[in-house]
Order: C-alpha cells, then structure tokens, then sequence
C-alpha cells in the first residue's frame, strides 16, 4: 500500500502543477503537498474537493492497487460529502458502485466516527453509545452488591472509561457536550451504587443523594472527572502536537487557511466551535510559541482543566 500510494502522490503531485483552480485534495501549507489521503496499513481515507476528483482519484487507486495483486472492496467504500447538492446515492467507479451518505450520516475510520455535517457531534455520540454497550457487557459485575464499590470503581475506569475517552483529545466539547459526558458517568455510579430509595425522599432527592454519594467515593478513589480528564488530554496532545518537527499533518493542519485559491471568503454564518477555540481562551491567539516553553505550558495546564 505504501508504494502504491507512494506513486500516486507523484501522479497527483505532477496533475496538480498542470491544474488552474482547484487541487487534487487539500492544501494545507503546500501546494506541491496537499493532502490527498490518510493512511493506516489497508483502511484508506481519500481527501478531494469534488466527486470528478474523487472518482478519478479511486479509480487511479483501483489501477495502482492492481498492479500490486490487491483489490478494492467497494462494498465497504463510502463517500461522505458537505456539499448540499451531491445527494445520498451512488456513483459508478469504472463498473463498480459506490455508496454516496448522506450529509447527517457517519462512518467510522480508525475507531472514530467521521462525519462532514458535524463530525465532533459524530464521534461524540458514538464514544457515549460504546461506552454504555461495554457497560452493559460488565453489568453484573458493576452493578452487583456483592463486590465492593472500589473494586466495581477501578472496573469502570480501566475497562469503561477507555472506551469513552478514545481520542478525547482530538474533540472539540461544548457546554452541552460537557454536560453530556457528566451525566453520563453519573448514571453509571448510581447503578454501580445501587443505593436504596429512603422512604421520606422523593425522587429527585434520591438521585441527587445518589449521585453526590458515588461522586464522593469516587473522589475519594482518587477517580477524576471525565470532562477533566478530556481536558488535560487535551492540552497535552495540544503540546505534543505543537512542539513535534517531523512533518506530520495533525501539526500542518494548525496552521491551514482553507478555502486555498478556490474561495476567497467563508460562508455567511457563524462557524462551528474550532478545536483551538478553548486553547486560545487560556494561552492566547499565539499558543503555538507558547507551547515551546515547557514550564510555561505546564503552569497553564491547570487553568485550561479547571476553567468553567
């Protein structure tokens, strides 16, 4: 695959320099180096600009992959698109049909679910629906009254949790998220707790003792919450990131202008929260350099994880 894609890059590479408007793929930084594709061993992700691209793009694949003795498996290819016009279907790649979703439609690549309309409401959506599907696969044991609590709590945490938090550092979390991700681990303590309704309480009050009944133990524990343990993922993949010298396109992708040549402005309306939005909150417009001072990034880190 590797070679395959190896020489596709200097076909597109070589296209891209004949080309007046837009580019095969994405420019980021470099328009001798757009991003045309992600790769991890056989799961692909090709990145165009229009369906003409992307069907020349495919079916280029489809050749080089050939050569190699490999074969595409259209019935696992899916398009996704933001363009309003391209509507759910399929398209014809030589004589093969590829699937066209929708733009409220997912699709998961690498255990994240990818999708153009909100891809960070995607893939938050999909960790909470994994997380309760591993919970339910544990549910004797967590909610059990025959095993102790922290042992139920340390069981949560290294099977459940994980789970949950999978790439929490990529995310980009509003208030409502946030909210989400809370209630969510609480839920799960008062069924872990099991605590028995008094008689005097009402509802709300029993849910409201329960849940800062497990909050307490699990602080206890020494468990964090998991909107903070987001958080300081977060700050660091933020540094780590920053601070890299390899090339790699996550520290590029700081950096990107879009709508490079091909659209001078952005649409009217107000933009989805970028996943800088709350870095810049706490370290400012210039956060990058900022990250270049160790110590300095460090003493932040507990502003960004406790603000409100």
């Amino acid at each position: 695959m590797e070679v395959c894609f190896r020489k596709l890059h200097i076909k597109w590479a070589a296209a891209n320099k004949r080309r007046q408007g837009q580019y095969f793929g994405m420019v980021i930084d470099n328009p001798d180096d757009s991003l045309t594709s992600l790769l991890f061993a056989d799961d692909v992700c090709l990145v165009a600009q229009s369906l003409t691209d992307l069907k020349k793009m495919l079916q280029d694949l489809q050749s080089e992959s050939a050569r190699a003795g490999l074969k595409i498996h259209f019935g696992k290819t899916k398009i996704l698109t933001n363009s309003v016009k391209l509507c759910p279907g399929h398209v014809q790649i030589n004589d093969q049909a590829v699937e066209v979703l929708d733009q409220s439609c997912s699709e998961k690549y690498l255990g994240q679910s990818i999708c153009l309309g909100n891809s960070c409401q995607a893939s938050f959506a999909s960790r909470l629906k994994v997380g309760w599907a591993t919970f339910a696969k544990y549910y004797e044991i967590l909610s059990s009254r025959s095993h102790p609590f922290h042992l139920k709590a340390k069981l949560l945490e290294r099977v459940v949790a994980p789970v949950v938090r999978y790439g929490a550092g990529t995310w980009t979390l509003t208030k409502d998220m946030e909210r989400s991700l809370v209630s969510t681990k609480r839920k799960m303590l008062r069924k872990m707790l099991g605590a028995r309704r008094l008689t005097e309480e009402t509802w709300v009050e029993h849910i409201q003792r329960a849940t800062h009944l497990a909050e307490d133990m699990m602080q206890s524990l020494g468990y964090e919450c998991w909107v903070t343990e987001h958080r300081r993922r977060k700050w660091r993949l933020a540094g780590r990131v920053s601070q890299s010298n390899d090339g790699r396109w996550s520290k590029r992708l700081l950096g990107w202008q879009p709508f490079f040549r091909c659209v001078p402005r952005r649409n009217v309306g107000h933009p989805y929260r970028r996943w800088e939005d709350s870095i810049v909150d706490v370290a400012g417009g210039d956060w990058v350099n900022v990250t270049l001072d160790a110590d300095l990034w460090a003493m932040l880190e507990p502003a960004y994880v406790q603000r409100i």
